[in-house]
C-alpha cells in the first residue's frame, strides 16, 4: 500500500469511532474513490454490511452506532 493511500486509510481509521457504518457515497465525496474502498474490503480493514455501508472488518458489536441529524452524518458519513 502507498504511502498516500495508508495515510488517507489512518485519517479514516482515526477519526471514525469504533461501531460506525460507513456510507460509501460519503466516502467518495470526501475522497476515497470506490476503487480504493475495495482495496480496503481486500486487505480487510472495512467490510460491507450491505448495499453502500462499510464497518471496520471484524467490528460485530452488538450496537453499531446509526447517527441521525444531518451534521452528524455530513461530519462522520454515518447511515442512519
Amino acid at each position: 500500500m502507498s504511502a498516500d493511500i495508508s495515510s488517507k486509510l489512518n485519517r479514516l481509521l482515526s477519526s471514525q469511532p469504533l461501531g460506525v457504518v460507513l456510507c460509501s457515497s460519503w466516502l467518495v465525496e470526501n475522497g476515497y474513490s470506490l476503487d480504493l474502498q475495495q482495496r480496503y474490503k481486500k486487505s480487510q480493514w472495512f467490510e460491507s454490511i450491505g448495499a453502500g455501508a462499510l464497518i471496520r472488518y471484524g467490528d460485530k458489536s452488538e450496537t453499531l452506532i446509526s447517527l441521525s441529524g444531518r451534521e452528524s452524518k455530513s461530519r462522520l458519513g454515518a447511515i442512519s
